[in-house]
């Protein structure tokens, strides 16, 4: 049987990964990545809003998803499902598709030269083809974690994932003052966007802690604390930090975002857990096609945007319109499309034959 509540979070996360980018390319805390309409725009108050957990909060679901994989499969299975699923997009599908995001997003910050007579077509090509990984760090960085984690499985024999079955809501809350201190570190200096400590913390926290199913029970007894935390926490949050850029240290790892992150978390898995773990038709159009959805809504948002803010006078509310139903209509066309080309799918999407939705 599918965790239909996980599956939920998952489609939902998504989407709120897609409003953000819609926020971001024309916020003015973005120089040189977006096109602003004024120095103070009100609406990227849901870029503070989100930041601190939506990321985090996929890790965690993938380290759940791949307990319950490897509970159902073998070591064996696991690699060759997350190589295909995680690395072809990130290798040959960037090879075919990233160069359009990369030469979207160079142009979008001024960088992008005109090919020449004295330019070297494949370290050209090269260049623009790594500058469009965008949204695909998630997609490397989650591969290198499921290989340790099969290395891991490997020599453990569940006796961590044993000890860690009905923990105390108490230590559940905890976990986060940890989340927040591991946070602190091994942040990639000129990208800290890329938190190589916490994010590999929380994923082993779904596969150790999440994934036990009476410890998402218990967080969902408690989820009317954990909304009411969230809403409190968050109001204080963006109050205290509106204005600053949000992606980078210190307020990014400050303490006020890391534990209105980590509540939030704890509160969206006890409400989904409650009131969104049954199937539906809509949901289940969503679920299968939240990956493709992810792939592609970045590179539409880009191309809506470059073209519309230079070649256009269209004012901020029907720029908004526009650029997030293009976002929301186009990747969800382009899913389509690639789905049903065999080798675009397999190395794009990642998916065989019998997966296309």
């Amino acid at each position: 049987m599918r965790k239909n509540y996980l599956d939920n979070i998952r489609w939902v996360t998504v989407v709120q990964v897609v409003i953000f980018h819609l926020i971001m390319v024309f916020s003015p805390l973005t120089p040189g990545f977006g096109f602003p309409f004024r120095e103070v725009q009100y609406q990227d108050a849901f870029a503070y809003l989100v930041y601190p957990w939506f990321m985090t909060i996929l890790f965690i679901v993938a380290g759940i998803s791949s307990r319950i994989y490897l509970d159902k499969h073998t070591i064996k299975d696991f690699v060759i499902s997350r190589t295909r699923k995680l690395l072809l997009p990130v290798t040959i599908g960037l090879a075919c598709f990233g160069w359009m995001q990369g030469a979207l997003t160079l142009q979008i910050a001024g960088y992008l030269e005109p090919i020449t007579e004295s330019t070297p077509i494949i370290p050209y090509y090269l260049y623009v083809t790594i500058c469009g990984i965008g949204v695909l760090w998630f997609v490397i960085l989650l591969w290198s974690l499921s290989m340790i984690l099969a290395v891991i499985r490997r020599f453990e024999k569940g006796k961590l994932y044993a000890l860690t079955a009905n923990m105390h809501i108490a230590i559940i809350v905890l976990l986060g003052v940890v989340a927040w201190f591991i946070g602190q570190y091994f942040n990639v200096t000129k990208y800290p966007v890329y938190r190589l400590g916490l994010y590999p913390f929380v994923f082993f926290l779904g596969y150790f802690v999440f994934a036990h199913e009476e410890n998402i029970k218990t967080i969902s007894k408690w989820k009317y604390v954990f909304i009411a935390g969230a809403v409190v926490l968050g109001a204080r949050y963006v109050y205290e930090h509106f204005g600053h850029l949000y992606s980078t240290m210190p307020v990014m790892g400050c303490k006020s975002a890391m534990f209105y992150g980590w509540i939030m978390i704890l509160a969206i898995f006890g409400s989904f857990y409650s009131w969104l773990n049954k199937p539906n038709a809509f949901c289940d159009y969503m679920r299968k096609r939240s990956w493709g959805l992810y792939i592609f809504h970045y590179v539409i948002i880009s191309a809506c945007a470059l073209v519309i803010r230079k070649h256009t006078a269209m004012t901020e509310i029907p720029c908004y319109l526009v650029t997030g139903g293009a976002a929301f209509a186009g990747s969800l066309l382009l899913n389509y499309i690639v789905s049903r080309i065999p080798f675009m799918r397999w190395c794009i999407l990642g998916i065989k034959k019998e997966k296309v939705a």
